[in-house]
């Protein structure tokens, strides 16, 4: 735990010491998702999908582009291997949003964005927040966000041809993810309903 706390300690420093310039798109995000009406009722992940949705409409993505959530934050590496911190995010000293991540793979990196992108783009937003595998409906909603957010469940129906591996790497490929977040998005979204 004290480990922990000394890597968030540090990654707090590496933050307000980023350099990185804000980003005007970020800003777009933040408001279509403020002036999104949320239904109550809406289960968490129901809301991260909703939200992904509100915010590639923002950044004027089409359903079968690719997005780069990365391109919208300043990431730094950090030093610290512990899977149950895998990033602590926040607003540097210069106004960007920057996210320092442990060591990590890069299809894992956009993903981390992209739940990032969740927590700077809400409404809500904090001003440091971190990434974790916990298991609140907040972070289902976040996990919701990112997955739609990187691959859109319209855009799979488009140009996924038929549910095969081939089919899921090519399409991974395509939105340079995983073929496990296409899998979990054709599991829960595609073959769900």
């Amino acid at each position: 735990m004290v480990d922990g706390i000394e890597w968030v300690e540090r990654s707090t420093a590496l933050i307000a010491a980023s350099k990185g310039a804000a980003d005007s798109r970020l800003a777009d995000v933040r408001q279509a998702l403020r002036h999104a009406a949320a239904p109550q009722r809406l289960l968490p992940w129901a809301l991260g999908y909703k939200q992904a949705a509100t915010a590639r409409e923002a950044l004027g993505l089409d359903t079968t582009e690719s997005a780069r959530p990365e391109d919208l934050m300043t990431m730094l590496s950090g030093d610290f291997a512990d899977a149950g911190l895998q990033a602590l995010g926040g607003s540097s000293g210069s106004g960007s949003a920057t996210l320092v991540l442990t060591p990590r793979k890069s299809q894992t990196k956009r993903f981390a964005a992209a739940r990032a992108l969740w927590h700077f783009g809400g409404p809500d937003r904090a001003d440091r927040f971190l990434l974790t595998p916990a298991r609140t409906s907040a972070y289902q909603a976040e996990r919701a966000f990112a997955a739609e957010f990187l691959a859109p469940a319209d855009g799979l129906r488009q140009i996924l041809p038929v549910v095969a591996d081939d089919a899921l790497e090519a399409t991974a490929t395509h939105f340079g993810v995983s073929p496990l977040l296409i899998r979990h998005q054709v599991d829960n979204q595609l073959l769900g309903r």
